[in-house]
């Protein structure tokens, strides 16, 4: 397969690093990693997984994929998951020619090719100022967010991206802790990150109802929820959410929503949370910036046109206050008057 010119190596020496022309490619760029015969790929893949997120308003725009070829002594998963959260679509393969022709795939497609997982840094921000809010949060970091991300990350691979960072769950139980909230409602659980950090802000006596469409993600919570001691917080209702939400009370009972669902079914998800949301009560959405991609009007493909028309929608409603944080893919708070 001939070389395509928009497909730039990354450097995997002793100091691995980005290209440096990134930004002069001046349309879509894909990048290619080459593994084989790197003697430490896993040092190889941390610092690239940071170089990453220092262009990330770059390859937000620009970038269609980083794809990892390796000698096949690991699983592309494996392989993957050094990266940590992704920036952008990532794969691995130990064929050179799969290789090259996702690349292209991900290129020919353009605007509707795959997205990546959204990451946990803020939008926009540099790996280094993310590692200075954190120490800024708790210089020793959290061990049970730490073990429960490392447990995620090695089950899953990649999709270990769909947690929360450290400090989008810091935010979240501080926010609980601000509403003194008792009752608490999480759409989309995934492995349990965001359900953690709310439970540890209940009021004391106060339930956290988690909906999630899998019984086998939230499991992978529980020991860690037990460890923090805030597992007979939660209550896993396993289910398509807008059914289990249809059957809560009717009546305004709610203090705290989390929403980090299908993004498709966001707008659903709130009309039914709204009513039942207490005066003074916040719903708080992730993911609304989408990498960037809702301020790209080449971008068309479902989840994100369903985001812009939430994010329009939202901020065009006169009996709510809403405010957009940059904070991990865009938090964004709705709160009833």
């Amino acid at each position: 397969m001939a070389p395509d010119p928009r497909i730039l190596d990354v450097r995997a020496d002793a100091s691995p690093h980005l290209p440096t022309d990134l930004d002069e490619v001046g349309g879509p760029i894909g990048l290619r990693l080459d593994l084989t015969g790197v003697e430490d790929p896993d040092a190889v893949t941390r610092q690239v997984g940071r170089e990453l997120w220092g262009a990330s308003d770059l390859l937000a725009r620009d970038g269609v994929g980083l794809a990892v070829l390796h000698d096949g002594s690991s699983t592309a998963e494996a392989v993957l998951a050094g990266f940590g959260r992704a920036v952008l679509p990532l794969t691995a393969h130990s064929d050179p020619a799969v290789v090259d022709g996702w690349l292209t795939g991900q290129l020919t497609a353009g605007p509707q090719r795959a997205r990546p997982v959204a990451g946990s840094r803020s939008t926009g921000g540099s790996a280094e100022l993310h590692d200075y809010v954190l120490a800024h949060g708790d210089p020793d970091g959290d061990r049970i967010a730490a073990e429960l991300a490392a447990e995620t990350a090695r089950r899953y691979g990649p999709l270990g991206g769909m947690n929360i960072g450290e400090d989008q769950g810091r935010f979240l139980q501080l926010l609980t802790e601000i509403l003194g909230a008792e009752v608490a409602v999480e759409v989309g659980t995934f492995t349990g990150m965001s359900a953690l950090w709310i439970a540890r802000g209940l009021a004391p006596g106060g339930r956290l109802v988690c909906c999630d469409i899998s019984e086998e993600y939230p499991a992978v919570g529980r020991r860690f929820w037990e460890e923090a001691d805030v597992a007979d917080r939660i209550e896993v209702r396993t289910g398509p959410a807008l059914a289990t939400l249809r059957a809560m009370p009717n009546d305004p009972h709610i203090d705290l929503a989390f929403v980090d669902a299908d993004k498709t079914g966001y707008a659903a998800y709130v009309d039914e949370l709204l009513p039942r949301l207490r005066p003074g009560g916040v719903i708080a959405i992730d993911n609304v910036l989408w990498g960037g991609a809702v301020i790209d009007p080449s971008i068309t493909d479902p989840d994100t046109e369903a985001l812009r028309s939430l994010n329009d929608a939202l901020a065009a409603r006169d009996d709510l206050d809403t405010l957009m944080l940059t904070i991990g893919d865009g938090v964004t708070l709705v709160r009833r008057r």
